[in-house]
């Protein structure tokens, strides 16, 4: 919700900056900011806006960023994508004027697909490999207080009218949309029409291959991922999924973005590191089960994961992999605790925080070059892995499983895997996921296992409890869903 957005009182403040001559060193940067502060400005949630557009949200911690517009990208792919990102970060901060009052500055949106050389075929035609990406107006919110930074380039600013006019649009349509937030209820949801595949022996058949080819010595674990297809009565919005998903996931990482094309919304549960005065902590998740409705039953699973052999040995792989990327950045490495159950509203994962302290001279990229792709995502050892899913999964990955986040010029910032995602395409939507495929894996329990995973984004999706267990209905994953 929002109270008392004054836009002529922003667009007066905007006005009288432009009063004062800029300097020429100004007016040569690559980049020009102005944040002001907006009190009474709040949103919970994702409003219905044009492209472009990016939205990034904690509703637990009452954290919100919405970005209007485009002020700078870069994109790049291929093995050096770290190298040229890094090398894009570093010239912003040289060439980035920034006024106002933001604690922090404002940041740098960045994603990155799960694998270097992915084309971005498919539902995933129109977005980057990999992006930076700066908006021209950004929203953020955190903890009841509230900014708005205008963004330019450095030649916009002698073109002050025309620049005043843009900037003035752009409010003039974030006004109109958080007059009209969207409701969380199911009612507008759109009516399922077909899914495919309803079942996947595709899938169950690569499954079995993954488990020759460890049983062989050629890896330890693989993660295989699967998409279902989704098509539906009326166009999907992603206003109306992302006030479900705040409602279902508020501890997630919520995502939404439109550069153009199609829209990508998720609800992850992981991130893949954050950095602060030179602290970076992790998250390894590995070993999941589900969720029981009846407190006792529930218990029930968690002492099941817990103890489960093959959930503690695939959790471990992904521990000791997050160690040893980070092992040569930190100065300090603190061992990990015993791993702890993260739960979820249908979904309940291993999970071990891990901390240390970065070397001087070593930022959030540097990190994640190292850490991506996790034994998560990908398996180990991770180079026989990728190469493993490059010959044998024939699915168009994209941003699923990759990398997105915020950077701060400084090096600093947070960068989540991922995860729990659809792209939706007007009245279509392709929805991900995946499993971690060990020795002693079988098929069919890897197969509930994406199902129930499917069935956290099929939830804020579609119009019912029965419309979103339809992918599920003919397994034992699909009957535990729809109760959970």
């Amino acid at each position: 919700m929002h109270a008392n957005f004054d836009a002529s009182r922003i667009q007066q403040q905007l006005h009288a900056r432009f009063r004062k001559p800029f300097s020429d060193a100004i007016s040569a940067c690559d980049l020009f900011s102005l944040t002001l502060d907006c009190p009474g400005l709040l949103v919970q949630t994702l409003p219905p806006l044009p492209a472009p557009y990016l939205y990034w949200a904690r509703p637990d911690q009452r954290f919100q960023q919405l970005g209007l517009g485009e002020a700078w990208r870069t994109t790049t792919a291929g093995a050096r994508r770290f190298d040229t990102l890094s090398s894009a970060l570093r010239r912003l901060e040289r060439n980035w004027h920034r006024e106002g009052s933001a604690d922090p500055s404002p940041g740098v949106f960045c994603a990155l697909a799960f694998a270097a050389d992915d084309p971005m075929t498919k539902c995933w035609e129109g977005l980057p490999n990999s992006i930076l990406f700066v908006p021209r107006l950004l929203l953020r919110c955190k903890a009841g207080r509230s900014s708005l930074t205008f963004t330019c380039s450095g030649v916009e600013l002698q073109q002050a009218d025309t620049l005043l006019s843009s900037w003035s649009a752009l409010i003039e349509v974030l006004q109109r949309a958080i007059s009209n937030p969207p409701q969380a209820d199911t009612e507008h949801c759109p009516q399922v029409l077909r899914v495919t595949p309803q079942t996947d022996p595709a899938w169950t058949e690569t499954v079995q291959h993954a488990i020759r080819s460890i049983e062989s010595g050629q890896l330890d674990k693989v993660v295989a991922a699967r998409r279902v297809r989704l098509e539906a009565s009326r166009s999907f919005q992603a206003s109306g999924i992302l006030a479900r998903l705040a409602r279902l996931y508020p501890s997630c990482q919520l995502l939404a973005i439109n550069l153009g094309g199609n829209t990508v919304v998720s609800a992850t549960p992981e991130q893949l590191a954050t950095l602060g005065n030179r602290t970076i902590r992790c998250d390894a998740l590995g070993g999941t089960t589900g969720r029981a409705q009846e407190s006792g039953q529930d218990l029930q699973l968690t002492l099941r994961l817990l103890n489960c052999r093959k959930a503690q040995h695939e959790h471990a792989l992904v521990v000791d992999s997050i160690q040893s990327a980070l092992d040569p950045l930190c100065r300090k490495l603190i061992p990990p605790d015993s791993p702890e159950v993260v739960k979820l509203r249908n979904l309940q994962h291993l999970w071990t925080s891990i901390k240390g302290t970065l070397r001087n001279g070593v930022g959030l990229l540097d990190a994640a070059r190292r850490l991506h792709p996790t034994p998560a995502v990908a398996g180990t050892p991770t180079d026989a892995a990728c190469q493993w899913l490059q010959e044998h999964e024939d699915l168009a990955r994209g941003w699923y499983s990759g990398i997105v986040g915020w950077l701060q010029l400084n090096g600093d910032g947070e960068l989540s895997v991922l995860l729990r995602c659809a792209v939706l395409q007007g009245r279509s939507a392709e929805l991900f996921a995946g499993a971690g495929i060990v020795a002693n894996s079988d098929p069919e329990a890897e197969l509930q296992e994406t199902e129930i995973k499917l069935h956290a984004m099929l939830e804020a999706m579609l119009a019912s409890t029965e419309q979103a267990a339809t992918p599920l209905a003919n397994t034992q994953a699909g009957r535990q869903a729809r109760h959970s």
